[in-house]
């Protein structure tokens, strides 16, 4: 199955603070991704971008098309914007520009995507005139990564095509951040440790993207009470892996 990832970290947009929470996200994605039970992703599959602009995002995201299953990452400032039949959340990228979080979608058959960006709420009324300024990888074992490959992607052929979102925040939210990193990125890699940490039975298992939001979601509610991740799956009865275990 062809995999294709793209991890934006955009911690240097120029109009907004610097976030260095958001390139440790970048970094805990991607040692994530290349770790067995993060599903054994190759090192070429992976695309890390730091602070690009919209064309950069936009062509990255036109590379990804042939893929059969995409992870997109985003990590960085963001709004909402509500009015003029506008309902959309925006990711703020270098020199002042925005997409809507929709235009990260690569159009493939499968693709999660997190948004680890603030959503706080603005009327179209006033956007429109007042818009925001602008490790080493070592394999030791192949054949046993090869069994934690092939697990993901059996999981990922076997739910159903088309996107799922999760957002750090629900709209008129921030997100918040530390120097270890985003709250929200970095509880669901870390319920993903602790789920392969309790090596799951005997038998081979699957962390869907569900269940590592559900856990994130507790994490990030007992440090931020304010702060509620939001997970959009459209009606679908399977959810795509988060992380896998194979014996």
């Amino acid at each position: 199955m062809r995999r294709k990832a793209l991890i934006i970290e955009a911690s240097k947009a120029e109009i907004q603070n610097d976030l260095p929470g958001a390139r440790v996200d970048a970094e805990r994605f991607s040692e994530f991704l290349l770790s067995d039970f993060g599903g054994a992703w190759d090192p070429p599959e992976i695309t890390v971008m730091h602070t690009p602009n919209a064309a950069e995002v936009m062509q990255a995201k036109r590379e990804m098309r042939a893929a059969d299953y995409a992870f997109v990452a985003f990590s960085g400032h963001g709004y909402h914007v509500r009015g003029g039949g506008v309902d959309d959340t925006k990711i703020c990228l270098r020199n002042g520009d925005e997409i809507d979080v929709l235009e990260l979608n690569p159009a493939t058959d499968r693709c999660f995507i997190i948004i680890d960006a603030c959503r706080s709420l603005v009327h179209e009324e006033v956007e429109k005139g007042a818009r925001l300024k602008k490790g080493a990888f070592m394999v030791e074992d192949m054949s046993r990564r090869y069994r934690f490959r092939q697990l993901f992607d059996q999981y990922v052929k076997v739910a159903e095509k088309g996107a799922i979102y999760a957002y750090a925040c629900d709209v008129t939210e921030s997100a918040q951040e530390s120097k270890q990193g985003g709250y929200f990125s970095r509880a669901l890699v870390e319920c993903s440790d602790g789920w392969a940490s309790n090596k799951p039975g005997t038998l081979d298992s699957v962390y869907d993207v569900n269940s590592a939001f559900s856990c994130a979601k507790i994490s990030v509610n007992r440090k931020a009470p304010q702060q509620n991740p939001q997970f959009q799956p459209g009606r679908r009865h399977k959810f795509f892996p988060f992380a896998v275990w194979a014996l």
